[in-house]
């Protein structure tokens, strides 16, 4: 369960990595390029204080679930810009 979970701590900040990057190399302006980069730092926190405020358990459903809805934040961002 342990290696899981790095598993899906690791894919989190590799999307990361990649949206700043992608979206750099597509628009060129470091301004768009900021949005999602802040963005999902802070939509993770959320989640995780949701998560906690709720008494809800944190497994791999729930990590799985996070990173899909990451996904959705981010191709959201890359529309809106």
């Amino acid at each position: 369960v342990s290696g899981a979970l790095e598993q899906v701590v690791m894919t989190l900040f590799i999307a990361m990595g990649l949206v700043v990057l992608v979206i750099f190399m597509f628009l060129g302006y470091l301004r768009t390029t900021l949005v999602p980069a802040v963005t999902v730092p802070i939509a993770v926190i959320v989640a995780f204080t949701a998560l906690a405020a709720l008494n809800f358990s944190i497994h791999l459903l729930t990590l799985l679930a996070l990173v899909l809805a990451i996904g959705l934040i981010v191709a959201d961002a890359i529309v809106v810009l």
